[in-house]
């Protein structure tokens, strides 16, 4: 297709075009998927499937791993909450 050497510049928008959550609504997703208990069950529909992918991929240690992603969830929530409020200030 190319015949010389070509970059590609693609926005943070792109995807967009192709349906996929942007910003805020992107970390809500991300956010909820990590959503687990102290004992690695999900607290919602889209953290069961991925304790599904936990376990696969690393067994009885997986707990440990969902334990890390409900800490990342709190990270974010802050910083949806930090960036509103930043926002809010204007």
């Amino acid at each position: 297709m190319f015949r010389k050497p070509t970059i590609l510049v693609i926005g943070a928008g792109a995807n967009f075009e192709l349906g996929l959550p942007l910003g805020k609504e992107l970390m809500n997703n991300v956010e909820a998927t990590l959503r687990f208990d102290s004992h690695g069950n999900p607290k919602t529909n889209s953290a069961d499937g991925f304790r599904d992918v936990l376990r696969n991929e690393f067994g009885k240690d997986y707990v440990d791993y969902a334990q890390a992603g409900t800490k990342l969830a709190r990270v974010l929530n802050l910083l949806k909450r930090s960036a509103s409020y930043a926002f809010a200030l204007g």
